[in-house]
C-alpha cells in the first residue's frame, strides 16, 4: 500500500504547541550551556523552579 501525499506524517501531525514548547526548552538549554561556558555565568541556583516557568509561561 503505498502512500497519498495528504495523508499526514508523524512529524506533520504534531501539535505546534508541542513543537512551540520543545523549541523553547531547547532554547533555553543553549542559553544556558552558551551563557556558562563562554561568559562564565553561574547556573540558576532554583533549576525546578525555572522548569515550571518555561513549561507554563504558555498557558493562559
Amino acid at each position: 500500500m503505498s502512500r497519498d501525499c495528504a495523508s499526514p506524517t508523524p512529524a506533520a501531525s504534531a501539535s505546534p504547541a508541542l513543537v512551540c514548547g520543545g523549541a523553547a526548552l531547547v532554547s533555553a538549554l543553549l542559553a544556558l550551556a552558551v551563557g556558562r561556558l563562554v561568559f562564565d555565568v553561574g547556573l540558576p541556583e532554583q533549576p525546578w523552579g525555572h522548569l515550571v516557568a518555561l513549561l507554563t509561561c504558555g498557558r493562559r
